[in-house]
């Protein structure tokens, strides 16, 4: 009977040590660009567990609850996705960087079409009958 009792008294220990272990921390941080410069709205989610996240704030802070060995996703528009994983730091700072396929080296700005629409117009017109128009001095006055 005293062994049951010392056999009970040490799976209950052993599970109570268990659940303490798991306990989950408040972890902060800060989320930077390569220039040091603060992200805002960066998503902060822990992995395999939809509906846990945060977003960085105007400072590129955040606090999110996370147990130890969890996953946590930073994850931005045009940055490359970055997978943390929280041992037993309380503070965990991330640097994104910028991801390769959204960087533009060059822009190309048209302004055809906003001509091709003025010319459109005058067809327009010609076809009601007021008559085939070069430009808009032109038009009669009514």
């Amino acid at each position: 009977m005293r062994s049951k009792n010392l056999i009970a008294c040490m799976l209950l220990l052993l599970f109570s040590i268990t659940v303490w272990a798991q306990e989950s921390a408040m972890i902060t941080g800060v989320v930077t660009d390569e220039n040091k410069e603060p992200l805002i709205g960066v998503n902060i989610a822990i992995q395999n567990m939809p509906g846990l996240g945060v977003i960085t704030d105007i400072n590129g802070r955040y606090k999110i609850k996370a147990s130890a060995y969890d996953r946590l996703v930073f994850s931005y528009i045009g940055y490359e996705t970055v997978v943390v994983l929280v041992k037993e730091q309380k503070t965990i700072n991330v640097k994104m960087k910028e991801a390769a396929s959204t960087i533009i080296d060059e822009v190309v700005i048209s302004g055809r079409i906003a001509r091709n629409n003025m010319f459109k117009n005058e067809s327009i017109n010609s076809n009601y009958g007021i008559g085939n128009y070069t430009s808009s001095s032109e038009y009669p006055k009514s």
